[in-house]
């Protein structure tokens, strides 16, 4: 962020503030110095040439030309006024409310006034969307006046031009919380009392009441039969003093009054002197006068935000240094206090005298509002601003004028930056050529050794591939053949033994009459190349047998039972001899047969529970 410059043109004094914007906003210095006015014409204006040497007795050339500047008109010169508008595009809703505002304000802007809007919020009125949006005006030639002070600096104007009521809700930037509530800033001037009340960064009330520092000491001297000179130093010094009893009580209020010019004579060796009670009393009407305004304000505000209620109220401006004067106000009103904004600033080191400026913070709050100001109008362009539009659209061309040479230069520097690591980059390949033609030849040679490896390599594998699928492909084990000829009775004649496994091939035996030949059935050969194998393969035995149906029938059940009992088996099954009508025979031994005899066929499936011979 640039150097920000808030300058704070009061009736009685000039406030300055210059800061930038480091890991937080460091305040870099702090000035004020007394107004100059002299008369010009039938108007009272301020004297330029005054303000320039007091201005360039404190800043230089360079800081005030890299610098954003901010200003004000007087809260006093600006009338504000709200409307309601439907909700439009933003060039009809300028339109729109300067329209709106010239019909309603009173009195009647005249042909050179100047207007500033700005949308406070968005409202939904009977379903309808709606802009609630607060029209400021002024005169042209206020605006003229402030830019004549400027006029001696060479292409040194300001960027913002707005009354202090429309900028110090920038203040509370760092305070979100704050921010969002209804905050009441009561400004005390010389010659007036700026109340505004702000929500989310918005103005949402502002009144100026024409009585200030000033009034206090006219009364002052009034009372008291002396200058206004001197009625000035006498409240600059003595403050206004604190009481602990009830002002009503008249006679307690005249002996405290007269014990008090009774001390005062004798240390003062006989002189007489108002005393701190008298003081408090000549002051209390107007104190009375001020509180009530405030609660005016807040009261009506109140009934026309329906309900809204100010939770906070700080006090800032020139009159906060009358000792004693915030704290009895701060008595009338909870949840007020001094705002020093400059207490949340990190100060310089070599700021002279800076100690006493962070004391006198709040004579201070002005300007640096006004510099906030001139860093957020940039962003946001919501801030009242009643810098003339030429003005307007040379600091915006400057801008991007600006923004154009930092792309620019930054383009270049990205040229720059990438032409020199091509050239190292290129420098860094040449060498890396160099190196690599000279392992070049010797990687050529390690890649025929390579080679001639792979193909040694390919010709051993292919060998382990074929002894190993002559090994997945040997017969079934002799155990199993043993264990099923144990198992089969004497009657039963085997036709074939069919062992399948997922990942072997198939061993059928085909036995005819007493005579026994196996043949090898290649199935799963895609599997047996993979070498892979299974400790459960499926059997499938189909037998025969010489015997009536009911012998038959025995006899496959004996031969399901024995295989059943062999530790190489598991969950046996039998597909019994198809039934048969009966035919009653006579056998030679056994008498009549209810079938007869002849070849019967059944069918035996198993699980064998493994049948590599390494297995068993």
């Amino acid at each position: 962020m640039a150097a920000l410059i808030g300058i704070d043109i009061g009736r009685h004094f000039v406030k300055i503030v210059h800061v930038e914007w480091k890991t937080k906003l460091h305040l870099k210095k702090a000035v004020f110095f007394p107004a100059s006015y002299k008369m010009a014409g039938a108007q009272m204006e301020m004297d330029a040439e005054a303000f320039l040497r007091e201005l360039n007795s404190h800043f230089t050339q360079a800081e005030l030309k890299v610098a954003l500047i901010g200003t004000n008109i007087p809260s006093s010169l600006v009338k504000v006024m709200s409307v309601d508008l439907p909700k439009m595009s933003s060039k009809e809703l300028a339109i729109a409310a300067v329209a709106e505002a010239k019909r309603k304000m009173v009195p009647a802007p005249g042909p050179l006034s100047i207007f500033e809007h700005m949308v406070l919020q968005e409202v939904i009125v009977g379903k309808v969307p709606r802009y609630e949006v607060l029209v400021t005006k002024t005169e042209k030639n206020y605006v003229e006046q402030t830019l004549k002070l400027f006029s001696g600096l060479k292409e040194i104007v300001p960027v913002i031009i707005s009354p202090l009521s429309f900028t110090l809700p920038s203040l509370l930037f760092q305070n979100p919380q704050v921010n969002q509530q209804n905050t009441a800033f009561v400004d005390i001037g010389y010659d007036s009392i700026v109340i505004i009340i702000a929500k989310g960064g918005n103005v949402h009330f502002a009144r100026d009441i024409q009585f200030g520092f000033k009034n206090i000491v006219e009364h002052l001297a009034k009372e008291l039969n002396i200058d206004g000179k001197k009625a000035g130093q006498l409240l600059e010094t003595r403050g206004i003093p604190q009481i602990d009893f009830d002002l009503s009580d008249r006679v307690k209020v005249a002996e405290e009054i007269m014990r008090q010019k009774y001390e005062a004579s004798l240390q003062e060796g006989g002189q007489d002197e108002t005393s701190p009670l008298e003081l408090r009393l000549t002051l209390q009407s107007d104190i009375e006068n001020i509180v009530r305004e405030i609660r005016r304000s807040l009261a009506y505000y109140k009934e026309q935000s329906k309900g809204g209620r100010v939770e906070t109220i700080l006090f800032l401006g020139g009159g906060t240094i009358i000792k004693g004067f915030v704290a009895v106000l701060i008595k009338e009103f909870g949840g007020s206090k001094l705002f020093n904004p400059l207490r949340e600033l990190d100060v310089s080191l070599d700021l002279k005298d800076a100690e006493d400026i962070v004391n006198k913070g709040a004579l201070f709050a002005g300007s640096l509002s006004l510099a906030l100001s001139a860093a957020f109008t940039r962003k946001t362009k919501r801030e009242i601003n009643f810098l003339p539009l030429e003005l307007k659209k040379r600091e915006r061309v400057a801008q991007q004028q600006l923004t154009a040479i930092l792309v620019a230069a930054l383009v270049l520097l990205l040229f720059a930056g990438s032409c020199a690591k091509f050239a190292v980059d290129n420098n860094i390949l040449r060498l890396s050529l160099k190196h690599l033609k000279e392992e070049a030849q010797s990687v050529q040679e390690s890649a025929l050794l390579l080679e001639k490896l792979e193909q040694k390599k390919a010709s051993i594998d292919g060998k382990i591939v074929a002894i190993q699928g002559l090994k997945d492909r040997r017969v079934i084990g002799p155990f199993i053949l043993e264990a099923i000829a144990r198992a089969v009775p004497q009657q039963v004649l085997l036709n074939t033994i069919t062992v399948s496994c997922a990942a072997a091939d198939n061993i059928a035996a085909d036995g005819e009459e007493n005579q026994d030949s196996f043949t090898l059935q290649e199935q799963g050969q895609e599997n047996n190349e993979k070498g892979s194998s299974q400790d459960a393969c499926g059997l499938t035995i189909a037998a025969a047998c010489l015997a009536d149906y009911e012998q038959a029938l025995a006899y496959a059940r004996q031969f399901k039972d024995n295989l059943s009992h062999s530790v190489y088996f598991r969950n046996v099954t039998l597909d019994l001899p198809q039934l048969e009508t009966m035919s009653p025979v006579v056998g030679s031994d056994e008498g009549v047969l209810l079938t007869g005899q002849k070849e019967r066929r059944f069918t035996i499936n198993a699980q064998v529970q493994a049948y590599n011979n390494e297995k068993f």
